[in-house]
């Protein structure tokens, strides 16, 4: 099957379910999951699973209150006003880049503005033109870069993504910029926040690093620290730093070796499958066609079907419902009824098992002894 064919054959399996198309913190947290062929194929299909998890029954909370993403956007806005002075300003802190050389690009203001696929496709042929304009040392080459648009290969499909900023260096590196709203408070970031951040910008990176590449260009030329962009403490007033993302990068890179081929999700999508909107009974069954890979992480790693597994996983008698401590402390043993019944002598381990049913049958005798009556 051509990559096309497949196309279409995700884009029907969606149904009339909105599209959502993914970003650098989606693609970063469906690599914290790489054995969860479910929700590969559904962000394979750029199916948006905030509106599935809400028709299945299990919404999520929103990941990010109205007022933070108004804050987000005025902020960005801030730093990219009066023609990126801000921006400009703490590049030159940064990496030294020149002021009086700044020649700027904003991509986004293309014919191709919106953000569909084929959109997507366009400007990103468009930021390779300006790379290519860039990387020849041409004097008057735009060297920053408003909402280029790369793209990564993940299991051999490729992924589009939309970056706040890209700047080139008059070394010969060009760097990934991100603004981020959370505050940078006496000269201190909050770690739960600067670590997805990091993520996110080794994501960027990477695609971009992947699109010199098929440039025919080295991917040396990519500088693997980003600059970060944050308000100072509690205004609109940017600062900045640099984060260095190697250790992301490595980890990135060893998660996209096991992330699933589209060879693999051909094999995995049922012909003729679809989801709908209208049928949540259909929407269910559809879903459950789809192999998943359940861990309580899944709850942290940003997918919005979590709620929605795990209430399976409850439904079935699976171990790991009850959290990661439980799931590893019965090793093989992955359902409840099997570790009751192991602790009851109702069933004859294997030489696996064995230690671990001598510790439940002792556990369970202690606790009778105790008066607990039933485990």
């Amino acid at each position: 099957m051509s990559t096309d064919e497949f196309e279409a054959r995700l884009e029907a399996f969606r149904g009339d379910l909105p599209a959502v198309r993914p970003n650098a913190r989606t693609v970063a947290a469906a690599l914290d999951t790489p054995d969860c062929r479910r929700r590969r194929i559904l962000e394979a299909a750029s199916v948006d699973k905030s509106e599935l998890a809400r028709h299945l029954g299990h919404p999520i909370p929103a990941a990010q209150s109205p007022f933070a993403l108004r804050r987000g956007n005025l902020f960005e806005s801030a730093v990219k006003e009066n023609g990126d002075a801000h921006l400009i300003a703490e590049l030159r802190k940064q990496i030294d880049l020149p002021i009086p050389a700044t020649r700027h690009k904003d991509l986004s203001s293309s014919r191709a503005r919106t953000k569909g696929l084929k959109e997507m496709k366009l400007r990103a042929k468009e930021t390779q033109a300006a790379l290519s304009l860039l990387l020849s040392e041409d004097p008057y080459a735009p060297n920053v870069l408003d909402h280029a648009v790369t793209s990564l290969e993940v299991g051999g499909s490729t992924v589009y993504l939309e970056q706040d900023a890209l700047a080139h260096y008059t070394g010969n590196k060009l760097y990934v910029v991100e603004i981020k709203s959370f505050p940078v408070i006496n000269n201190q970031v909050d770690p739960v926040k600067l670590r997805p951040a990091t993520r996110q910008a080794a994501v960027y990176i990477l695609s971009l690093q992947q699109t010199l590449a098929r440039m025919g260009h080295s991917p040396e030329r990519v500088a693997t620290d980003a600059v970060l962009i944050c308000p100072r403490n509690y205004d609109l007033t940017p600062t900045s730093a640099t984060l260095d993302t190697r250790q992301e990068l490595r980890g990135l890179k060893r998660q996209l070796d096991r992330a699933a081929s589209v060879s693999e999700l051909e094999a995995l999508l049922p012909q003729g499958l679809t989801l709908s909107a209208a049928d949540t009974e259909h929407c269910a069954e559809a879903v459950e066609q789809l192999p998943n890979a359940y861990r309580p992480a899944c709850l942290d790693s940003g997918c919005e079907l979590a709620y929605y597994c795990r209430s399976r996983a409850r439904d079935a008698g699976e171990t790991v419902a009850l959290g990661t401590p439980v799931r590893q402390a019965f090793g093989p043993v992955d359902m409840i009824d099997d570790v009751l019944a192991m602790a009851d002598s109702g069933i004859a381990p294997s030489r696996y098992e064995r230690d671990l049913a001598a510790d439940l049958v002792h556990m369970q005798k202690l606790y009778r002894a105790a008066g607990g009556g039933a485990a």
